[in-house]
């Protein structure tokens, strides 16, 4: 017996059964695909973290992991302003946040100025050294001053000490000709602003101002664009924005994504001459998922499309191509739920099997109804014709689907995981 025999008879067999109760084969069919397609629309999951596609193990992987761990919370969103000049860019990023948060955009939290009053008393320990150093000279150039002040704090005292700095920039000045850099004027600023408090609060009640936070001054602190988020020439300012990811999507940072350039677009008008952009590992990884998932739903429409005309021109009727898109489209229901089943997720590799099996998977139907249209032209019964196309053409047809399922299921070999998985997937739906 030879081998198209011993696989035609059960393929034979089963055509039989089907053929015998066909209405309850169609119910069966359709059910299975309806629970298939429940099932997989309650349970199947989205990965859509790029490290869980990659083989795992892998030094390069580790990496991308540890840095995860340690800077995964920069994966924020970023909205970069540039402006004319630095009082625009502040004033535009203070609406837009004020009105991100009344329009409900979902995001967590917003970040895009730090307010120095937070660092009063702290400011010392975030600066660099090469101006910590000028702050210790300026101290011991006044260091004969504040401990004589201090040991007994009165007006003469006061007003002696500033007699003798004046005295000491004077001598200063006068031995080196003027040919100094300057740093006797410099000197002088503290006794400059002491004097200057004291004439202010003789004239008329002021609020106190130390004036030895002229030799501890935080450079930048008092500059329009204190605490923002600038570029280092200050042209572009940052707004970082953390967004609510809907977990178990592809696209979970849409809506926040979405409703951040909502908000830039309605402030255009006020704004003209503010460019505004939005982007960070969010914003270009919601592009990309969304390029993606446009493209793969127009490529199953055009090729759903294509085939359905082809056929239309082959057999110059509507009913039967009809008929096989309709098996074609019950068996990805059945593969999409096997692949729920047995994976339980679907990533942006594997999601892309629709595509592919409607090419390849109506081959078979071609195949079977053209042989089918043969039999019928011999002079068979409808049930006879199907008997012996699945006899005779069966095995041929089923060890083809075999050979190109094999041809997928060989990617499960490969280490990358996304790979891996569209194997399974569109080798078993084949």
């Amino acid at each position: 017996m030879s081998l198209a025999t011993r696989i035609g008879r059960p393929l034979r067999w089963l055509v039989r059964i089907a053929c015998a109760r066909p209405a309850l084969t169609v119910v069966l069919a359709l059910a299975l695909a309806a629970v298939s397609l429940v099932y997989t629309l309650t349970t199947i999951t989205f990965s859509t973290s790029t490290r869980s596609l990659l083989p795992p193990g892998r030094p390069y992987v580790e990496r991308y992991t540890q840095y995860e761990r340690e800077f995964g919370d920069l994966d924020s969103i970023a909205i970069v302003v540039e402006a004319p000049s630095l009082t625009e860019a502040t004033v535009y990023a203070t609406r837009l946040v004020r009105r991100l948060h009344a329009s409900g955009v979902p995001l967590k939290r917003i970040s895009y100025r730090i307010d120095p009053k937070l660092f009063e008393g702290r400011g010392l320990l975030y600066l660099p050294k090469e101006r910590l150093g000028k702050i210790r000279e300026a101290i011991f150039d006044y260091q004969e001053f504040m401990e004589a002040f201090a040991a007994r704090p009165t007006l003469d005292q006061l007003a002696d000490g500033m007699a003798t700095q004046i005295a000491n920039a004077f001598v200063a000045n006068f031995i080196d000709l003027g040919l100094s850099d300057g740093k006797g004027a410099a000197d002088l600023k503290f006794v400059q602003d002491l004097v200057a408090q004291i004439g202010s609060r003789l004239d008329r009640p002021a609020p106190y101002r130390s004036p030895f936070g002229t030799l501890f001054a935080v450079e930048g602190t008092d500059s329009p664009g204190a605490g923002y988020f600038l570029s280092e020439d200050q042209r572009l300012l940052f707004i970082l924005a953390e967004p609510e990811t809907e977990r178990g999507s592809f696209t979970g940072d849409q809506r926040a994504i979405e409703g951040v350039r909502a908000v830039i677009a309605s402030l255009k008008r006020d704004f003209p001459e503010v460019q505004v952009g939005v982007t960070g590992k969010p914003a270009l990884q919601n592009d990309e998922m969304v390029a993606a998932f446009h493209d793969s739903q127009r490529a199953t429409i055009i090729a759903f499309a294509l085939t359905l005309g082809l056929l239309l021109v082959a057999f110059l009727r509507v009913g039967k191509p009809l008929l096989m898109l309709l098996v074609l489209a019950a068996s990805l229901c059945w593969s999409i739920g096997v692949a729920t089943l047995v994976i339980g997720h679907l990533s942006l590799f594997s999601v892309m099997f629709i595509s592919i099996v409607i090419g390849i998977g109506i081959d078979y139907g071609i195949y079977f109804l053209f042989r089918y249209e043969e039999e019928l032209f011999l002079g068979r019964s409808l049930r006879e014709a199907i008997e012996i196309t699945a006899a005779r053409s069966g095995p041929g047809m089923l060890l083809g689907a075999v050979t190109a399922a094999g041809t997928f299921y060989v990617l499960w070999l490969t280490d990358f995981r996304g790979v891996r998985e569209l194997g399974f997937i569109a080798g078993t739906a084949l």
